[in-house]
């Protein structure tokens, strides 16, 4: 055969290779396409991309998982250059990445979330919970089997994992971890060691919908015990359902802190003495006399009272199109229950966009660093607790109230007593009922948290009041971190903190620019592609400002990002998403390992 015979024959077996990919790579695909592509892939002995269809199969009937997204475009540029060069070369170049990727996901356990029409809906990633507190303690054998009953989705794990580590400090947990799980919610009790990292761990846990505050001391829980309530992988997650007016409104039970009755004509002074506000009716009534519920809603470290004029019941719920009676109302998402009832979600973080934030958490005076046996925080919510022994029946009043035994209502005495120094606190609710909800007074002088991007570790130094003048940091413990996925930003300024590193995590090319001159660093992690910069410009900019000493690794998602890096002048690389095995050898290349770890 001829060589351009054999150059034409390549060329038809390349278009073949690519027009079978395409079919597969369609969203919403078939499993028969699919195995077409595996079947070339094996007959051109491509065991990386064999393996890589494989892995996409259980999803391929379906769209793609956001998490799949860029590995399903990454196949999608190959298939364009091998048309463009005419070849299989391509493919071969990207086997051996076509294996890793694979290997990522078939490592990620997936669940299915159910459907409207009854077939399965989209896949998830998710993470246990157990895997993702594995090297902490558990409090008790409750809470180990609710840390291997859980699941959650891998932004809100990571979350998780980041605030408990910003609350513990640097030294980690000292006392074992509380987990509670209720209903689509879980909830974590640790103890808060260092205040300075309130700020961070609010801003990490309000971005997944999550929030945070101060347990009351009840229940042997001392000062310094904390809180974090978050949403768990659930596939029918779980409502507090109202009426408010002529609305039907749906509030997601992970941001559900408390339950209670209140008198109507009490409500808003109650709200202030305890630091809160009260939120605007989406549907007004006419003010009547007698109680109603009271339902305080939290999102990070802000709180606040929704008053509702009949508490139905806590259903699970699927998505659904508001009616036109909740679009008239601004409300734009909806659920529907199995009797087929729509109300209009309410959403934590739109409802609680205007509350301010309480006073943060302060180191004391005198002290150089947090200590766990002497830590201030600001005053957590006074305890409502009914008059009298037992907690009382819910009372019948001139509007019925129904509510469901598994809530947490908690009866307020009609009048405003004054509470005696010593009296005694009431006992500490259920694990299954809503918890109460810790509120530290609000200041109108609220300092500016800093953002979770930015230094996990460093802005816990600047965010408590500085006590002396800081401390030259020491070389060869500093890392610099350019990247903008959040969840990798938040994995790799932990793998590096495991190593001793002081890390300061930058999210774009302008805030790395102006990070640089608070040198010197003893290494630099930079993503080939920002959202204002990316490619060789990038990386050959970040060199430029850099001794020439200083390590340089870009993390690269493909051969491309592999090619600006060494046109740049970058010859360490690592691939993404990065193996904690791969980061510990660069690491020990660079000699880094003993002085990080020393």
């Amino acid at each position: 055969m001829n060589p351009g015979t054999e150059r034409d024959l390549e060329r038809e077996i390349a278009r073949s290779l690519v027009g079978a990919l395409e079919v597969a790579l369609t969203s919403g695909g078939s499993s028969t396409a699919v195995r077409q592509a595996r079947d070339a892939a094996q007959v051109l002995e491509l065991p990386g991309l064999d393996r890589l269809m494989s892995a996409l199969g259980p999803h391929a009937t379906r769209p793609w998982p956001p998490e799949i997204q860029p590995v399903v475009e990454r196949l999608r540029r190959v298939c364009a250059r091998a048309t463009a060069g005419g070849g299989l070369a391509e493919f071969r170049q990207a086997d051996a990445d076509f294996h890793g990727l694979a290997a990522e996901i078939v490592a990620m356990e997936w669940s299915t979330l159910p459907s409207r029409g009854g077939e399965e809906g989209p896949s998830v990633p998710t993470l246990g919970a157990a895997e993702m507190m594995s090297d902490l303690s558990l409090a008790g054998e409750a809470s180990a089997a609710v840390a291997r009953r859980v699941r959650l989705t891998m932004p809100v794990a990571a979350a998780v994992r980041a605030a408990i580590d910003w609350l513990a400090g640097r030294e980690g947990a000292r006392t074992p971890i509380e987990l509670r799980q209720d209903a689509s919610a879980l909830e974590i009790v640790c103890e808060m060691r260092d205040p300075a990292g309130v700020p961070p761990a609010h801003q990490v846990l309000s971005g997944v919908d999550g929030n945070l505050g101060p347990l009351l001391p009840l229940g042997g829980a001392g000062e310094g015990t904390w809180m974090i309530r978050v949403p768990s992988f659930s596939a029918r997650p779980a409502y507090v359902m109202l009426m408010q007016g002529t609305l039907k409104l749906a509030v997601p039970w992970h941001a559900v802190l408390r339950i209670q009755v209140a008198p109507r004509d009490a409500i808003a002074a109650r709200a202030a003495r305890h630091g809160m506000t009260v939120l605007p009716r989406l549907s007004t009534l006419p003010a009547r006399g007698g109680e109603c519920p009271v339902v305080i809603v939290g999102h990070g470290l802000r709180r606040a009272w929704m008053v509702a004029d009949r508490l139905v019941w806590r259903l699970p719920a699927e998505g659904c199109e508001p009616d036109s009676r909740l679009l008239e109302a601004g409300i734009s998402r909806a659920v529907v229950t199995d009797e087929g009832e729509v109300f209009g979600l309410v959403e934590p973080r739109a409802m609680l966009a205007s509350v301010a934030l309480p006073a943060l958490p302060r180191t004391p005076a005198g002290h150089a660093a947090p200590r766990a046996d002497h830590v201030e925080v600001a005053a957590p919510l006074e305890h409502d607790a009914p008059e009298g022994a037992e907690a009382p029946a819910l009372r019948e009043t001139s509007e019925t109230v129904e509510v469901l035994d598994e809530l947490s209502v908690t009866p307020l005495p009609a009048a405003e007593p004054e509470r005696a120094p010593e009296a005694t606190p009431a006992p500490m609710p259920a694990p299954t009922e809503a918890s109460a909800a810790p509120a530290p007074e609000p200041t109108p002088a609220l300092p500016q948290a800093p953002d979770v991007a930015a230094a996990p570790r460093a802005a816990r130094a600047e965010a408590a009041p500085p006590q002396s003048a800081p401390e030259p940091q020491p070389a060869g413990r500093r890392a610099l971190l350019a990247e903008d996925s959040f969840t990798m930003r938040i994995f790799l300024t932990r793998l590096l903190e495991q190593h001793g590193f002081d890390v300061v995590g930058v999210e774009r090319a302008s805030e790395l620019n102006a990070t640089i001159a608070r040198g010197p660093w003893s290494l630099v992690c930079v993503d080939t592609e920002l959202p204002d910069a990316r490619g060789a410009a990038l990386l050959r900019s970040v060199r430029e400002q850099l001794p020439e000493d200083t390590p340089i690794v870009s993390l690269a998602r493909d051969e491309h990002d592999f090619a600006a890096a060494r046109h740049a002048g970058v010859w360490r690389t690592l691939l993404k998403p990065v193996e904690p095995g791969a980061l510990r050898r660069l690491l020990a290349r660079l000699g880094l390992m003993e002085r990080a770890s020393g």
